[in-house]
């Protein structure tokens, strides 16, 4: 009931922004360059802040000694969800299969996951969940960019790495490998960049979906199928592919909840900013959501 209530709470907060995006957008309440906007200030500020943040506090040296089976595996488990991604994105979509993609190897394992492991689990969890999920981050900001920028399906590009996420990755693994620290003030100004960047992804979020009526998300069984992909077969292959190896329980513990959080919400952030189509990814964001509420308690009652 704890990973119930806990998971409740995440979606009550999520929805809640959604829903006052949905409303500011339904009503006019806002001019319509302002979900451009934000977008801008995601994908400029907001999300590089959060990122670097990240990477400058976990990637140290000791972090890397100390918990490098953590890291190892969260490598060993990305590169076996990237095949399956690609052969489940060309099977759901002969169009936008960047976007399914994406949705199938990022999950929303930093607000939603954070979240869960913090309220469940504790701080020294979070610590190692955060470690495990370093090579995904990385992966998301790098050439997960590319294929959101080039959603037609372009191959992967080095100049489409030259964005502010991705600046923000490499700039945080230096200082985190360093030790070199901000003044205060930088400091006190990215944290404080850093704790937007979620409710404006969220209002961001509702105001795409108020462009559209809620029936053309709900009718549309696509997004379910892809939702229970993202959030049932993927996770029992990676867990099954750990316990082929006897990994241990810790490792084991937050890869699942890494890979049974809902689709992200960075296929509405990226796209949007650079004037993309924003449909595909609001959909498999609100489906895969409010699915998430049944599947997350389910996976983790059967396979803690």
């Amino acid at each position: 009931m704890a990973i119930f209530f806990t998971t409740l709470e995440q979606m009550s907060i999520l929805f809640f922004f959604i829903t006052i995006g949905f409303f500011l957008r339904k009503k006019d309440l806002l001019p319509k360059e302002a979900q451009s906007v934000l977008a801008r200030l995601e994908n400029y500020l907001f999300l590089p802040a959060l990122i670097f943040n990240m990477f400058r506090t976990n990637f140290t040296p000791e972090n890397l000694m100390v918990r490098w089976d953590f890291l190892f595996w969260g490598i060993a488990v990305l590169l076996l969800t990237l095949p399956f991604a690609h052969i489940f994105a060309k099977f759901l979509a002969k169009s936008n299969t960047a976007i399914y993609r994406y949705s199938f190897v990022v999950s929303n394992f930093a607000f939603m996951g954070n979240s869960l492991v913090r309220g469940i689990y504790g701080e020294d969890a979070l610590f190692l969940y955060m470690i495990y999920t370093l090579p995904l981050t990385f992966f998301a900001y790098s050439v997960g960019i590319t294929w959101l920028k080039n959603t037609g399906g372009a191959r992967f590009s080095f100049r489409a790495l030259a964005n502010p996420v991705f600046f923000a990755v490499i700039v945080g693994i230096l200082l985190g490998l360093t030790g070199i620290p901000l003044p205060s003030f930088l400091d006190a100004v990215v944290a404080s960049s850093a704790g937007c960047m979620t409710p404006v992804a969220m209002l961001l979020t509702g105001m795409v979906i108020g462009s559209y009526t809620l029936k053309s998300f709900v009718t549309e069984p696509t997004l379910y199928l892809a939702s229970l992909v993202r959030l049932i077969v993927l996770p029992v292959l990676g867990i099954s592919f750990l316990r082929l190896f006897s990994i241990s329980g810790e490792i084991q513990l937050v890869a699942l909840i890494s890979l049974c959080m809902p689709m992200g919400l960075n296929t509405i952030i990226i796209p949007s900013a650079y004037g993309r189509d924003t449909t595909l990814g609001a959909g498999l964001a609100l489906i895969s959501h409010i699915l998430s509420l049944l599947t997350i308690p389910l996976l983790l009652l059967i396979f803690q």
